[in-house]
C-alpha cells in the first residue's frame, strides 16, 4: 500500500482580493467589447455552417455521446451503448460481458506507449490492442476519469482512487469511497478532483487545495492541464486556472454560463492557440480567450447544438472541437473555411477582391476593383485592418489592378491610373512613375523581376527601372492590353495579352510572338486571350498557361501539353494562376472557384456556401492558410493535415485481409480491384483514388482511378505489384499499401462433344455434383408424390392456417420480423424500448412472441420475467393500480406461485387503498417488496441469478392524454434504486415524439424501434411459408396480394384467408389470382369481418355442392383460426 503524507494546506489557493477585482472588471470590460463587436467594418463568418452532427443514424452507436478521444486519423467515442470510432467510416465496438458492460464515462489515449483506454460505469477498464478492446481490471463502482503517468494507469471511480500497472492494483485508502471525478498530469504533478476537494501528487507525497473564493466548491467536476502552463479546474459551475509558475489561482468569471440556471462544467479541452472549451451539464458549451473571457454559444438554433447539455469536449489534432451530448455529436469547425463579411453598403467594392500580395505572413494585403486598397493583419492578436483610397492613404486611383513585392520588399500596385508604391516610413502610396510616360495610364499587370518592374497596361508593356528610376516601353508590345505575366526558371518574361497572343522575352532582349492560334495537331495553342501564367518552379523552363475560354497548357520547355481535360476545370473561363511559395503547386482561380494541381494530382475546391460558383480572381497565401478574393469577398482556407486512408478489400474476386500481401490471379481475363478509402473529413465521394502497376525491380506511373472502381487489363504471367493511395481535398495523400498479383497460367481444359471446352477442375465437379444430383432427383420425386397427398388431405378438410383481426399468438405462425426479436432480447439486458407504428402494423403480435421468447431464454446473469399489460382504456387515476393489478396477476401465475407469493402480500399498499389514491409512490413500494419475493422465489428455481423484470405495455398511447406530472411519475420508477431490476417495452400507435428531449419525461429512458410494413422478402414468406407443401400461389396471384396489402401484416394475412377459403370451395390446391380478386372484393365489401368469409364461401357453389360434413369443415376451420 502507498504511503500516504499529509501536508499543510496550500496557501497560494487564496489570491489577492483587489487582484480578482480587477479581473472581474477586465472581463466585463471585454465582454463589452463582444457586445459592441457587430458595428466594426468587417466580420467572419463561416457562411459554410461549422456544425456538422453525427448520430446513429449516420454510423454512431447512441445518440448518448460521454467521451471522446482524438486518436491519429480517428477520433473513438464512449457512449451508453458500446464504443464508436469513426475515420471516413464507422466501426462499432458492442459491450460484451467478457470485456465491458455499461457506458463508457472515460476514454484516453497513453502517449508513452500509444495504448488506448476506456472506463465505464459498470467498473471495467479495457485496453485497445489495436484489434479488439481487453479487460484489464473490474472495478466495484463507476470509472469515471483516467490518466496515463509513465507505466501506470491512474483511475478515478465512484469508490476511490486506483493506480493500475503490470503487476498490481494500488487503492489509496485516505480516498476510499470518496467519488474521483477528474484527473490530470502535467510534469512530475498529477491532479485529482473529487467530489469533496482538490489534490495535487507530488515527489510521492499529497496536497490538498483547500476551497477558496476563487473556486468556493469541493465539487471538482473536470479539470484539464494546459502543456504551456496553467492547470484549469472546475467545480460545479465555477472555474479558475493555477499559475505553475507562482501558484497563484485567477478565476473566470461564468456568470454568463448561469443566465438560465445554475449547471456544472463537465468538460474541459485546450486548443493549440490557448482556447479552453468547456461544456456544461445544462447551459451548453463555452470556450476561454486569452485566459481571462469567457464566451458562451448563445441559443440552440444558431450554433447548431439540438441541447444544452454537453457531456464531453475534445479537439482533435486539426484545431476542429468535438462536443458529446445526449442528443449526438457534434462536430465545430472555424478554422478550414471562413468567409469574410464586409460593409459593401457603407463602402461600395470594398469586397469585390481584384489583387492579393501575401509574400509576408504577417500582413495580407487586398486591392478591391473600386475601395482602395485594404491592408489586413494575419495571426493572433494583431491590430485592426488598414484601408488606403484616394482620400485616405495617397492612391491615385480606387480601382486597384495588381499588387507586387520587389527584391527591396517594397510594395507595388497597379490602379486605374498609374503605378503606385507604399511608403513605410509615411504609411501613405506613392507615385515614383509619372503616368505619362507609361503606354497607358491604366495598369493591367505588375511583375516585380530582379531589379526591374514590369508594368503591363491595356495599350502595351513597359520596364522601370528599380536601381536607376528608368521606363523603357517594350515596342513589341504596342498596342497589346496585356492581362498576365511571369518569369520563368530560365529567367525569361512570357507576357499574356488580350488579342495579341503571348509574348516570350529573352534574357538578351529579343521578343517571340505567338500571335496566331497553332494547330492543335502540333500540340500548340489555340486562339484566345492569354489570361494567366505561372512558372512551374520544379521544371527548368516550365510555364502553365491559361487561354480564356479554352483551358490550361503546360510548355515543358520541349513542347505544349494541353491539360485542360485532365484538369476537370469547374469553368473554363479563368482569372488567376498562383503558384504556392511553400511546394509549388499550381492554382487555379475561375469562375467556378478555385482548383488545384500539385503535379499528380488535379482537384476543385468548390465549397457550397463558401465558394458557391463564385468567381476567384486574386488567390495568395500567407502561413499555412490560403486567401481567395473574388466579387463576393474575401475566403479564408486553412487545409487540415490528417491524412486518408485505403486498404485492398477483394481482388478478382478473392477477399483481400490486413494480413494479406499475395493473391493469385489467372491470366487473360480483366482484373477487378475493389478498395475501401476513408477520411475524417473529406467524404468518400470526393478522394481521389491513385494506383500503378510494377513488375519486379521496376517502378510504374501513378495513374488515376476513374470512377468507383479499378478494372486491370489482361496480364501476361508472372508478378505484378499494385498500390494503391488516396488523396483528400485538403491534399493529404495515404500511405502507400501493395500487393503482389501472382498471374498464373489458365488451368487445364477439357473438350466434350457438342460444347464449348471446361476447365478440368471444373468438369470433375460438375461430375461429382452431377451424380448427388441424380439422387436428390430420386428423393424429389417421392417428396412430391406425398406433398401431393398431403396437399389433397389438406383440401378435403379445409386446412387454412391463416388468422385475421386478432394478433399472432402461435410461434409457428409467426414470420418476417426474428431478427428485430433477437435484437430487441439482446437489448433488453441493460435497456428498455419504444414500439410505435401505424394501428395493426404488428406491435401487439411483436409483444406476445417477445413474451413467449423471454421466458424461454436462458441466460447466465438474469432470469427474465416477462409480463404482458394492455392499457387500453386505463384512466390517468386507475394507470398506477391496474398496472400493479397486472403485474401481480402475472406473478401468481408462476408455477407455485400461489403458495409461495399470494401469502406475503397481505401488507401490500394495493390491497388497501383506493384505485384513485394509488400512485406511483405506493406503487414503488409495493414494486419494490414484488421483487424481493421474486428474487426469493427466483433463487430456488434459478439459482445465481438476478431476476429483470420486462413490462411489456401494450396500447401505450393512452400517456400521451396524461398530466406531464403523470408521465414525471412513471419516469421516476424507472429511476430508482431497483431500476435495474425493472426493464420495459412499450408500444403504441403515436406515441409523443418529445420523449427524445431532454425536457421530456421519457428522455433516455428508451431505445426507439419504428414499425414498418414488411418488405417484399418478409410478405412473401407469410403468404408462403404456413401453407408450404400444402398449396401454392399463381404468381400473378401472389403479385397481387403483395401490391395491394402495402406489406401491412393484417392485410397479408386478411387476404391470404379469403384467397384459400375461395379456393376450397373449388377444391383446388393451387390459389388463383381469381381467388385474390374475389378476396380484394370481399374485403372492400365487408371490412375487417373474416366470419362474413365463411358464408360467402360456401353460398358461392350452393349447399348442394357441399355436404354438411364439408361445411362444417370450412366453417370450424375459419372460425378457429379467426379466434386464434
Amino acid at each position: 500500500m502507498e504511503e500516504i503524507h499529509a501536508m499543510p494546506t496550500n496557501q497560494a489557493w487564496k489570491a489577492n482580493r483587489n487582484s480578482g477585482a480587477l479581473v472581474r472588471w477586465s472581463c466585463a470590460l471585454g465582454l463589452l467589447v463582444l457586445l459592441l463587436q457587430p458595428v466594426l467594418l468587417f466580420a467572419q463568418a463561416n457562411l459554410l455552417s461549422p456544425w456538422k452532427t453525427y448520430r446513429q443514424e449516420d454510423g454512431l452507436v447512441s445518440n448518448n455521446v460521454l467521451s471522446i478521444l482524438p486518436g491519429n486519423g480517428e477520433i473513438w467515442f464512449g457512449t451508453d451503448a458500446g464504443i464508436s470510432r469513426f475515420n471516413g467510416e464507422w466501426a462499432t465496438f458492442l459491450p460484451d460481458k467478457s470485456t465491458f458492460t455499461g457506458d463508457v464515462n472515460v476514454m484516453i489515449a497513453d502517449s508513452a506507449t500509444g495504448n488506448l483506454w476506456a472506463g465505464t460505469h459498470d467498473g471495467d477498464v479495457v485496453v485497445w490492442d489495436g484489434a479488439r478492446w481487453l479487460n484489464v481490471l473490474k472495478l466495484p463502482g463507476a470509472v469515471n476519469a483516467l490518466i496515463a503517468v509513465g507505466s501506470r494507469v491512474w483511475i478515478g471511480s465512484d469508490v476511490g482512487l486506483y493506480v493500475w500497472d503490470e503487476s498490481a492494483t494500488v487503492k489509496f485508502d485516505f480516498l476510499k469511497n470518496v467519488r474521483v471525478q477528474a484527473l490530470a498530469n502535467r510534469g512530475n504533478a498529477t491532479w485529482v478532483g473529487t467530489s469533496e476537494g482538490l489534490w495535487i501528487h507530488q515527489r510521492e507525497q499529497w496536497t490538498r487545495i483547500s476551497p477558496g473564493k476563487e473556486l468556493p466548491s469541493d465539487d471538482i467536476t473536470a479539470i484539464w492541464a494546459d502543456p504551456s502552463g496553467p492547470v484549469w479546474v472546475a467545480a460545479g459551475g465555477d472555474l479558475a486556472w493555477r499559475d505553475p509558475s507562482t501558484g497563484i489561482w485567477t478565476p473566470i468569471l461564468t456568470e454568463v454560463l448561469q443566465l438560465t440556471a445554475p449547471a456544472p462544467i463537465e468538460s474541459l479541452a485546450g486548443d493549440t492557440a490557448g482556447v479552453v472549451w468547456g461544456g456544461t451539464g445544462g447551459n451548453g458549451p463555452f470556450r476561454v480567450l486569452n485566459r481571462s473571457l469567457l464566451v458562451a454559444f448563445s441559443g440552440e438554433g444558431e450554433i447548431g447544438l439540438t441541447t444544452p447539455y454537453v457531456q464531453s469536449v475534445a479537439v482533435d489534432s486539426d484545431g476542429l472541437v468535438w462536443f458529446g451530448t445526449k442528443s449526438g455529436l457534434f462536430r465545430f469547425d472555424e478554422k478550414m473555411w471562413v468567409k469574410e463579411l464586409a460593409d459593401n453598403v457603407l463602402y461600395p467594392g470594398i469586397d469585390r477582391i481584384s489583387a492579393l500580395e501575401s509574400s509576408d505572413d504577417s500582413q495580407l494585403w487586398i486591392g478591391t476593383s473600386g475601395a482602395g486598397i485594404r491592408m489586413r493583419p494575419v495571426g493572433e492578436g494583431q491590430a485592426e485592418e488598414a484601408r488606403y483610397t484616394i482620400n485616405e492613404g495617397g492612391l491615385p486611383s480606387n480601382a486597384i489592378s495588381a499588387l507586387t513585392r520587389d527584391f527591396l520588399d517594397t510594395l507595388w500596385a497597379g490602379t486605374g491610373a498609374g503605378v503606385v508604391r507604399y511608403n513605410r516610413a509615411t504609411d501613405v502610396w506613392e507615385s515614383p512613375v509619372a503616368t505619362a510616360e507609361l503606354p497607358s495610364e491604366r495598369v493591367t499587370a505588375l511583375l516585380a523581376e530582379n531589379t526591374h518592374l514590369w508594368i503591363g497596361t491595356d495599350t502595351g508593356l513597359a520596364s522601370y527601372g528599380l536601381t536607376d528610376d528608368t521606363i523603357e516601353i517594350i515596342a513589341e508590345t504596342k498596342g497589346e492590353h496585356i492581362k498576365s505575366m511571369t518569369v520563368d526558371s530560365l529567367r525569361r518574361l512570357w507576357v499574356g495579352t488580350v488579342s495579341g497572343g503571348l509574348f516570350v522575352r529573352e534574357t538578351d532582349g529579343r521578343t517571340r510572338q505567338y500571335h496566331t492560334p497553332l494547330q492543335r495537331v502540333s500540340g500548340g495553342l489555340p486562339e484566345g486571350p492569354v489570361v494567366a501564367l505561372a512558372a512551374d518552379p520544379n521544371t527548368t523552363g516550365g510555364v502553365w498557361v491559361g487561354v480564356d475560354l479554352a483551358g490550361i497548357f503546360y510548355w515543358d520547355n520541349r513542347q505544349w501539353h494541353d491539360l485542360t481535360d485532365e484538369s476537370r476545370l469547374p469553368s473554363k473561363l479563368l482569372y488567376r494562376f498562383y503558384t504556392d511559395p511553400i511546394d509549388g503547386s499550381l492554382w487555379v482561380g475561375s469562375e467556378g472557384g478555385v482548383s488545384r494541381f500539385d503535379g499528380r494530382t488535379w482537384d476543385a475546391l468548390v465549397v457550397e456556401n463558401v465558394l458557391p460558383r463564385a468567381a476567384i480572381v486574386a488567390i495568395g497565401r500567407s502561413g499555412n492558410s490560403y486567401w481567395f478574393g473574388g466579387r463576393d469577398g474575401l475566403t479564408q482556407y486553412k487545409p487540415e493535415k490528417t491524412p486518408p486512408w485505403i486498404r485492398f478489400a477483394r481482388v478478382a474476386g478473392t477477399l483481400v485481409s490486413g494480413t494479406e500481401n499475395a493473391v493469385q490471379v489467372a491470366a487473360g481475363r480483366e482484373i477487378f480491384v475493389v478498395y475501401v478509402a476513408g477520411d475524417l473529413y473529406t467524404p468518400r465521394k470526393d478522394l481521389a483514388v491513385l494506383y500503378r502497376l510494377s513488375k519486379p525491380g521496376e517502378i510504374g506511373a501513378w495513374m488515376t482511378v476513374a470512377g468507383d472502381s479499378l478494372i486491370l487489363p489482361k496480364m501476361e504471367t508472372g508478378l505484378t505489384n499494385i498500390d494503391l493511395q488516396t488523396r483528400d481535398q485538403a491534399f493529404n495523400y495515404s500511405q502507400i499499401v501493395r500487393l503482389n498479383l501472382d498471374v498464373i497460367a489458365p488451368p487445364a481444359m477439357v473438350q466434350l462433344p457438342l460444347l464449348p471446352p471446361i476447365r478440368l477442375d471444373y468438369f470433375i465437379a460438375f461430375f461429382a455434383i452431377g451424380m448427388v444430383a441424380l439422387a436428390g432427383v430420386a428423393y424429389s420425386a417421392t417428396e412430391i408424390a406425398r406433398n401431393r397427398r398431403r396437399g389433397r388431405e389438406a383440401v378435403s378438410r379445409g386446412f387454412n392456417p391463416f388468422v385475421s383481426g386478432e394478433p399472432v399468438r402461435r410461434e409457428d405462425m409467426f414470420f418476417g420480423r426474428y431478427d428485430l426479436l433477437r435484437r430487441i432480447v439482446d437489448t433488453l439486458h441493460n435497456n428498455s424500448i419504444m414500439i410505435h407504428g401505424e394501428r395493426r402494423i404488428g406491435k401487439t403480435t411483436l409483444l406476445y412472441q417477445l413474451a413467449t421468447r423471454l421466458r424461454d431464454v436462458d441466460d447466465t446473469d438474469y432470469w427474465l420475467l416477462p409480463l404482458y399489460i394492455d392499457l387500453e382504456g386505463t384512466a390517468e387515476g386507475d394507470f398506477f393500480h391496474f398496472l400493479m393489478e397486472e403485474i401481480l396477476n402475472g406473478a401468481l401465475i408462476l408455477p407455485d406461485g400461489n403458495l409461495e407469493i399470494q401469502p406475503n402480500l397481505s401488507g401490500f399498499l394495493y390491497y388497501h387503498t383506493f384505485e384513485s389514491q394509488y400512485t406511483d409512490r405506493e406503487f414503488s413500494r409495493d414494486l419494490r417488496d414484488l421483487i424481493g419475493l421474486l428474487q426469493t422465489y427466483a433463487e430456488k428455481r434459478h439459482p445465481l441469478k438476478q431476476i429483470r423484470i420486462i413490462l411489456l405495455l401494450d396500447e401505450m398511447d393512452v400517456m400521451s392524454g396524461y398530466s406531464r406530472i403523470a408521465q414525471q411519475r412513471l419516469r421516476r420508477i424507472f429511476m430508482r434504486d431497483f431500476a435495474a431490476m425493472l426493464g420495459a417495452v412499450v408500444a403504441g400507435i403515436q406515441i409523443s415524439k418529445e420523449w427524445d428531449r431532454i425536457e421530456s419525461p421519457w428522455f433516455n429512458l428508451f431505445n426507439e424501434i419504428e414499425l414498418r410494413p414488411f418488405d417484399r422478402e418478409q410478405a412473401i414468406e407469410l403468404l408462403t411459408e404456413p401453407i408450404r407443401g400444402f398449396y401454392d400461389y399463381e404468381p400473378a396471384a401472389l403479385e397481387y396480394i403483395l401490391e395491394q396489402s402495402g406489406g401491412r401484416p393484417y392485410r397479408l394475412q386478411q387476404y391470404a384467408l379469403e384467397a384459400v377459403n375461395h379456393m376450397l370451395a373449388d377444391k383446388r390446391r393451387q390459389i388463383l389470382l381469381d381467388d385474390v380478386e374475389y378476396a380484394n372484393e370481399h374485403i372492400e365489401r365487408v371490412g375487417n369481418d373474416p366470419n362474413a368469409g365463411i358464408a360467402a364461401a360456401i353460398e358461392r357453389n350452393g349447399r348442394h355442392d357441399l355436404g354438411w360434413e364439408e361445411e362444417n369443415v370450412i366453417a370450424e376451420s375459419v372460425s378457429a383460426a379467426t379466434k386464434e
